[in-house]
């Protein structure tokens, strides 16, 4: 990915790419889902018409898997901050990691 300023026209554009974007796809890919809230949580995917919505829990538990819930689930040994995700801080990169295969 580039960085710095490009010109188009007579308007200099500045560009930096987002925190995190030298991340492995599948990790970007999940962190952007978390940061965005519209990750594939059940929740989301119930909304969406793919998934049954009978079972909306989280993994071992009775929480609806939403995606605010990720965040701080108790399967994940790991929790962040929304400011984490967006600063991609090593908490939030250790949480995407670990949601990555399924979000």
């Amino acid at each position: 990915m580039r960085s710095g300023a490009m010109s188009a026209g007579k308007y200099k554009v500045e560009y930096s790419p987002p925190p995190g974007y030298d991340l492995p796809r599948p990790v970007w890919k999940s962190l952007n889902r978390l940061r965005t809230q519209v990750g594939r949580s059940k929740d989301n995917r119930s909304r969406w018409g793919f998934t049954n919505t009978a079972d909306l829990a989280c993994r071992g538990g009775t929480t609806p898997q939403t995606t605010p819930h990720l965040i701080c689930c108790p399967a994940c040994p790991y929790t962040c901050t929304q400011e984490d995700l967006m600063t991609a801080a090593d908490s939030a990169v250790k949480v995407a990691e670990f949601w990555a295969g399924d979000i």
